[in-house]
């Protein structure tokens, strides 16, 4: 599975990526360890043998497990910079003018103005949208009520009982 580190899905911080100074800084972090692990051997070499074994299994097991991340994190970095010339060439980038490479800032810029229009027109579409559908639900509503005219005949609040019986009779009659 492919696995890229949080950093590099926030456009912010992924723009400020090279690809250059990630496997300069890669390679020192190899120097650093190889360096380490000569100090190790350095210092197994030279103790007495009654002081040496719980430091030197340890360390071997540490030096071994960095050895696989560090492989694994160097395969991880490969595939980005192989996932971003795909990405690059399938949009048809092109670096801006004086520059030999495209950098991921700029790529970046690009996607944000992209993404920045996508949505202002999006939320134009859905208001002309919604006022098409608030449209149509009225004149549907006007029509349902244009056929079935309610006539409503007030009643003498003031009458008396049989008086109010006597007009909801007639009325329901003449209906």
């Amino acid at each position: 599975m492919f696995r890229h580190s949080s950093s590099l899905w926030y456009p912010v911080t992924s723009a400020k990526w090279h690809r250059k100074h990630s496997f300069e800084s890669f390679s020192s972090s190899s120097l650093s360890r190889s360096t380490s692990e000569q100090q190790m051997k350095l210092v197994c070499k030279e103790s007495p043998k009654e002081y040496l074994q719980p430091f030197k299994d340890k360390l071997e097991d540490f030096f071994q497990k960095a050895r696989k991340e560090h492989k694994m994190e160097e395969i991880h970095l490969e595939n980005a910079q192989k996932s971003f010339e795909t990405t690059v060439g399938y949009f048809g980038m092109k670096p801006k003018m004086g520059e030999k490479e495209i950098t991921p800032s700029y790529v970046f810029m690009v996607w944000f103005e992209f993404c920045s229009d996508f949505k202002t027109i999006w939320k134009r579409e859905s208001k002309n949208l919604s006022k098409e559908r608030l449209k149509m639900a009225q004149a549907s509503v006007s029509k349902l009520t244009s056929e079935k005219k309610v006539e409503t005949k007030k009643i003498n609040p003031t009458a008396s009982l049989k008086e109010r019986l006597r007009q909801k009779e007639a009325s329901v009659a003449t209906s």
